[in-house]
């Protein structure tokens, strides 16, 4: 097996899933076409379009994580001292548009920024996770109000000669994998978004005010958005999260119209 081959049959071991999801308003059609079949057929259809997007927006995010490896597996990152390494870090920064910043974290939990900040990242869950694994971790992704972006994690394990001394961790938007729902179509008027495993969405491109607010599986997150949807919607998007599997289900729209979800989720 190749290098690349195995670095991502480890990254692919760390399962922090996303969701992706596709809808379509099945309204005006032939009653000709009986309902039964026509949403099998646009579940059908969904399900095709949503893991498309789903391995679109794996793929990117394991990108993230090989450029972090071949940083951690080079041998001047690891003999280098503390102006090696941010010179190091800074230079991956500037080829990689979506890292906001980049650490180098010693088992004890002493980081060290691309820009000689340091702090104690000890408590951190990127630091205990991977500290304890050994493997390459995805925290779960969450919604910065400062950068205004939905945005993530990514650590990976520094090994020197079979020996652990830390990680490297960079703060990575995701704003890529949120651009990926610009062109979702699905029938006439469908649209996707992307949601993280808490429900709430952190990409949007139809509606981005919706992106840090909107939650899928929490009625009462979404007051102040004023968004009335059926318990049905909620119940079926929570038990579809919760079995982590590709599934779809109909509800109607606060306008009475009939609506197919599908849910795919993105498994890292």
């Amino acid at each position: 097996m190749s290098r690349i081959n195995s670095l991502k049959a480890k990254f692919l071991l760390v399962l922090i899933p996303l969701f992706v999801v596709s809808f379509g308003v099945l309204a005006g059609i032939s009653y000709y076409v009986t309902h039964d079949l026509l949403v099998d057929n646009a579940h059908t259809i969904a399900e095709k379009i949503g893991e498309r997007y789903a391995l679109d927006a794996q793929s990117n995010i394991e990108n993230e994580v090989m450029r972090l490896s071949e940083l951690a597996a080079s041998t001047s990152f690891q003999q280098g001292d503390k102006a090696a390494k941010m010179q190091l870090m800074t230079s991956l920064m500037g080829r990689e548009n979506d890292f906001e910043r980049i650490c180098f974290v010693t088992p004890e939990g002493q980081a060290v920024f691309q820009d000689g900040r340091e702090k104690d990242e000890s408590k951190a869950s990127y630091t205990q996770k991977v500290n304890e694994t050994r493997k390459s971790y995805v925290a779960e992704p969450s919604y910065s109000n400062i950068l205004k972006k939905p945005m993530t994690h990514i650590a990976v394990p520094v090994m020197q000669n079979g020996t652990y001394i830390g990680l490297i961790c960079a703060t990575v938007t995701l704003d890529k994998i949120s651009d990926f729902t610009k062109d979702i179509q699905f029938f006439s008027s469908g649209y996707g978004y992307i949601a993280d495993e808490t429900g709430l969405v952190v990409g949007f491109a139809k509606k981005p005010e919706y992106v840090g607010k909107f939650n899928v599986i929490d009625k009462s997150a979404n007051e102040e958005l004023n968004i009335k949807l059926e318990d049905k919607f909620y119940k079926r998007f929570k038990e579809i999260m919760e079995k982590k599997e590709t599934d779809s289900f109909t509800y109607e729209n606060e306008e009475g119209k009939l609506m197919v979800g599908v849910v795919t989720p993105i498994q890292l």
